[in-house]
């Protein structure tokens, strides 16, 4: 039964494309919000990139990584060094840092590109530095001589350190919640509360519901999927029309994995994929979602062409098999 609606609405949005809302070949790259907090300092760069140790995003409390003029990855150097279980000593006289790890040992001086590594002269191909009262180390020096994996991600701008074993909601300490204060957002399309078997069959209701960060991604989301990351892409803030949600899997299919919004009014905006762009990675795709659709007309929505992705609570990963819903807060939303 709810397949057949799911088929339906699908239907509807792709008709929606056809009629004149069709996805940009040419879409920007992904334009990630940031909430800038006015009373901490930090680096501000073009180049600014986002750090995973074993698959989780690295937070730095007040300076960001960066990629600098060599094209390398630099970070704050006390922090990523005891994030690895290094310990860091510091010379002000010489401006050189002794960073170790049980029998492990990186020596290295601001501004210069050589330095010790367990004991013998390295040649560096970019120095560490000082910047805006920070000192920064290069990423892969001291991440390779503590033994860790690093690998460059020129999707999403990202460097992977470790092991890259994704981990579900559960691995990563969430715990299902009672739905019941939810269901106040299903006022309508009330299918979307159904569970169904791999034969379509339904066989009862969600009960619980999983409620989860932006900063939770990326998480293994079903058996051969991970939810890597979301943000927003098309035309700027004040050209909402044109704007596009954008999730980042590890799936190499045509579909991506459908979404819906929930808002004050109880009525789910359901959302399937409109466009796909398979990475030169061969292993990522990024999938392109509407926020506003021609489709919700047809829910006999108040007005349904004046409201935006900041009026959107949460955002739902539907998928009718799991025990629990999945719902993100949403990032965008307007306080």
């Amino acid at each position: 039964m709810k397949k057949g609606m799911l088929t339906l609405l699908a239907a509807v949005v792709a008709g929606g494309t056809l009629l004149g809302f069709a996805e940009s070949t040419n879409a920007a790259k992904a334009v990630k919000a940031v909430k800038a907090d006015s009373k901490k300092k930090q680096v501000i760069s073009s180049t600014s990139v986002e750090v995973l140790l074993h698959t989780r995003k690295m937070k730095f409390p007040d300076a960001r990584p960066y990629k600098d003029e060599n094209d390398r990855v630099l970070v704050p150097l006390r922090f990523v060094s005891e994030a690895l279980g290094a310990k860091v000593n510091w010379d002000p006289k010489t401006d050189t840092a002794t960073i170790t790890k049980n029998e492990l040992k990186v020596e290295m001086t601001v501004g210069k590109l050589s330095g010790l590594v367990n004991g013998q002269e390295k040649t560096f191909d970019t120095p560490m530095v000082k910047k805006q009262q920070r000192t920064y180390v290069p990423l892969r020096v001291v991440s390779e001589a503590f033994g860790e994996k690093v690998e460059w991600d020129n999707v999403s701008q990202w460097v992977w350190i470790g092991k890259k074993e994704f981990k579900t909601l559960e691995e990563l300490g969430y715990k299902p919640q009672s739905i019941e204060p939810f269901k106040k957002y299903f006022k309508k399309e009330k299918f979307l509360l159904n569970r169904e078997n791999d034969q379509g069959q339904v066989i009862g209701q969600f009960k619980k519901v999983m409620i989860i960060e932006p900063e939770t991604l990326p998480f293994q989301f079903r058996e051969h999927t991970v939810i890597m990351d979301m943000g927003l892409m098309g035309a700027d803030k004040d050209k909402k029309s044109g704007q596009r949600i954008s999730m980042r899997t590890n799936s190499r299919g045509d579909i991506g994995v459908n979404i819906f919004h929930l808002m004050d009014d109880g009525v789910p905006r359901f959302r399937n994929s409109i466009s796909v762009e398979k990475h030169a990675d061969k292993v990522t795709s990024t999938y392109r979602y509407k926020i506003r659709s021609s489709s919700d007309e047809l829910l006999n929505i108040q007005n349904p062409h004046y409201w935006d992705l900041g009026d959107v609570k949460y955002i739902g990963f539907y998928d009718y098999s799991k025990e629990y819903m999945i719902l993100m807060k949403n990032s965008w939303r307007e306080s």
